[in-house]
């Protein structure tokens, strides 16, 4: 995948051994009548078996963590990239532009992997859009926004535009593994306030731009260049890091 950067000043089965002798000694059990010692080893395993049911506490917990990490929409993914400290959950089930709520202890952009949680589904060239609706513990270390990105891995390309409690920040990686970043303050007034982030479709790339308001974009000079091209299949959707593992951030969005 081709991405662009032109910031104006870029910052700094074959079968083992082992599974052999366990398939004979199967074999050989088989046609071997069994004893009693046999029969309390069977009865053994049969009891150890039945004590690791989980409890009805147990139950409840496991399913209220799966009924919170799995009611994404059919075609959205969850992915912990770089930590295992976060959440999402889809809030409404019945409404196509129902909220997402994303949870993380993560440290955020690095040059050496990325730390953050992200849920994005399969594009092939769309232009991607969302409202930010909050924050909840804002810090000027968040970053809470829409990303497009090439893989779940550590270090792969991507595009993020976003917000933390006092800036629109954009980051980008290229596929050179080169790092850029930029951001504008929130005005006072704005603060607290829903955001509206776009990735634009121009010309066979994503182009960042944000919205107080929804009828007047801002993609100002000082974010030209921060693209990334599209003409292959990439992920897309909301991305959130706390900025460090001692603190959470939680953020709501919609896909608009």
């Amino acid at each position: 995948m081709g991405l662009v950067a032109k910031p104006m000043a870029p910052p700094q089965v074959a079968m083992t051994n082992n599974e052999s002798s366990t398939a004979q000694s199967s074999s050989l059990l088989s046609r071997t009548p069994a004893t009693s010692t046999d029969n309390h080893s069977a009865n053994t395993v049969q009891n150890a078996t039945t004590n690791l049911e989980p409890t009805r506490d147990q139950k409840v917990m496991l399913d209220s963590f799966l009924s919170n990490e799995t009611n994404l929409p059919a075609g959205w993914r969850r992915m912990a990239i770089g930590t295992t400290n976060v959440h999402a959950k889809y809030l409404d089930s019945t409404n196509l532009h129902g909220q997402f709520e994303l949870s993380a202890r993560a440290e955020g952009f690095r040059t050496n992997g990325d730390s953050l949680l992200f849920v994005g589904k399969t594009n092939a060239g769309s232009p991607f859009s969302a409202v930010l609706l909050k924050i909840d513990s804002g810090t000027p270390l968040n970053r809470c926004g829409i990303m497009v990105r090439q893989s779940e891995k550590q270090d792969s390309p991507f595009l993020f535009l976003g917000a933390s409690s006092d800036r629109i920040h954009v980051d980008l990686r290229n596929d050179r593994g080169r790092f850029f970043s930029n951001e504008v303050d929130i005005p006072n007034t704005m603060r607290g306030k829903p955001i509206i982030f776009k990735l634009d479709d121009q010309t066979n790339h994503f182009a960042p731009a944000y919205s107080y308001t929804g009828s007047q974009w801002a993609s100002f000079g000082r974010f030209q260049g921060y693209e990334i091209s599209f003409k292959e299949q990439v992920w897309v959707g909301f991305a959130a890091c706390s900025g460090s593992l001692s603190n959470e951030v939680t953020a709501r969005f919609f896909e608009k």
